[in-house]
């Protein structure tokens, strides 16, 4: 148990810094919701009149300007952002200046994205032990989920996605935990945290809703008995109820009506299309979010295409849990190519999509567990293609350009073979950014790693992480060959 507490730390430790060592600075997306933010702390109110200069992703209401997100991860960071202001003030600079926003938009993003996306990793060990994986297929899953994925880039933007990806993991965990027998207060604590989770994950980002309906699906099934699934639905039901009703007192405070959100009220955007811009599934897009050279998912990280082997592999296991793993999954697919604006605007990959790929890691654990020698060389050979694509992309920009039609031999690579990284110039506090400047313009660069804050320059400042990732790989694996050779004990069935 110890060592294997080491290594839960080494790996969430290797993922948070490799999150963390990247500032991606501004753009629409995530402007908008720290404006949120910066309208609570600064001024008490919900209103962003005063910061919606820098961002199109807008709602008009009532004569008043407010983001047109869903309010979930700005809420999540505000006391976040409350906590660091002294910390901001007592290095010399203002909260409210360049420096210090940037200062403080970095902590937030480090704690609202990337945390969430360490959890889900780390859950993804034990879920996979639950689906008959060893540790190390466990690992495996969550090292590609965290590194081979484009999980690592919206893991560095201000963005719900990662949010709402990592308390859709927490809920589901959660959920599959109450097939194993315990307590009644320990059920009624599990219920309760995946109702609560389940359901924040629909505040940062509405679409988040039916997959977490799937998730309360799992949990009644996961009930023992009558009794236990009336308390279990009591306590899913009154966790998540309480989030709704923070909902729903910013919709009423914002918009007019409960039922009003930012979306219903957007500003310069056509969603009048389907149900907010979502129709049907388009064979042309799911091709291209799964096979396009710009945002194809699977030419991104090519592991993830063995994934639904190792949940076919695990049906027998755990049915229940692999059933909702798979619904969720198809569901994002289903969705993202039936969405208006499907490739995302600025994004690396389908950003849209981004919540399934956790659930289908989660086939990568016993995939990787009980494949051959040779496969489990071709599922390395995978996760190392998508862990390069993926670093080069963290070091040069997360956000690409949508007018870049093959970014990865138009963008990313020259510029990380020139050694141009950190290349965004919009701030939170810039309007746009010209994609045609993004290399060669006049605009000094606001986004930044920790190693340019070492003074190292170009590729240079990249080694830092490199050699600490490397150490903790080497960590990792020495803690596991020393660790007993007692065989783990898997939970229950489920």
């Amino acid at each position: 148990m110890k060592g294997a507490r080491a290594r839960a730390a080494i790996l969430g430790g290797a993922l948070l810094v490799s999150y963390a060592w990247f500032y991606q600075a501004g753009g629409w997306n995530q402007n908008t919701r720290f404006d949120l933010v910066r309208a609570v702390v600064e001024q008490g109110t919900l209103r962003i009149d005063d910061y919606r200069s820098n961002t199109g992703d807008l709602a008009r209401a009532g004569g008043h300007w407010y983001t047109d997100k869903a309010p979930g991860q700005s809420f999540a960071a505000v006391p976040v952002v409350l906590a660091l202001r002294p910390a901001v003030r007592l290095l010399g600079a203002d909260p409210a200046s360049p420096a210090g926003i940037a200062a403080l938009s970095w902590g937030a993003t480090v704690a609202t994205a990337a945390l969430p996306v360490v959890i889900a990793a780390l859950l993804l060990v034990r879920l996979g032990r639950r689906l008959g994986a060893g540790e190390g297929g466990g690992a495996f899953a969550a090292v590609a989920m965290g590194l081979a994925t484009p999980m690592w880039a919206y893991a560095t933007l201000f963005w719900g996605h990662p949010l709402s990806a990592g308390c859709l993991v927490a809920a589901f965990a959660a959920a599959a935990e109450l097939g194993d027998a315990g307590s009644r207060r320990r059920d009624l604590l599990l219920s309760a945290a995946a109702g609560g989770t389940a359901a924040w994950a629909a505040v940062t980002e509405f679409p988040s809703a039916p997959a977490a309906a799937g998730i309360a699906v799992l949990l009644l099934h996961q009930a023992r008995g009558r009794g236990a699934l009336v308390r279990c639905a009591a306590a899913a039901g009154g966790a998540a109820a309480a989030v709704f009703l923070l909902l729903f007192w910013y919709n009423w405070q914002a918009f007019g009506s409960i039922l009003s959100t930012g979306y219903s009220n957007v500003y310069g955007w056509d969603v009048k299309e389907g149900v907010r811009g979502v129709t049907w599934p388009k064979p042309a897009v799911l091709w291209s979010i799964l096979f396009g050279t710009r945002a194809g998912l699977l030419a991104l990280a090519p592991a993830l295409a063995a994934a639904p082997v190792g949940l076919v592999l695990a049906r027998r296991r755990a049915p229940a849990a692999v059933a909702a793993a798979a619904f969720i999954a198809a569901y994002y697919l289903l969705f993202n190519a039936a969405y208006k604006f499907w490739g995302g605007g600025w994004s690396y990959g389908p950003r849209h999509l981004s919540p399934a790929i956790p659930f289908l890691c989660l086939g990568l654990a016993p995939l990787w567990s009980r494949a051959p020698a040779w496969g489990r060389g071709l599922l390395a050979a995978g996760a190392l293609a998508g862990f390069a694509r993926a670093f080069v992309v963290v070091a040069t920009t997360a956000q690409t350009p949508e007018e870049v039609e093959r970014p990865w031999r138009e963008l990313h690579w020259p510029a990380f073979m020139e050694g141009d990284v950190s290349l965004n110039h919009q701030s939170f506090l810039e309007p746009y950014a010209d994609y045609r400047t993004l290399r060669g313009g006049t605009h000094a660069h606001d986004a930044w790693n920790l190693g340019e804050k070492l003074g190292l320059r170009g590729r240079a400042s990249l080694f830092p992480l490199v050699l600490l990732q490397l150490l903790a790989a080497a960590g990792w694996l020495v803690t596991w060959l020393r660790s007993t050779s007692v065989p783990n004990r898997p939970p229950g069935k489920t």
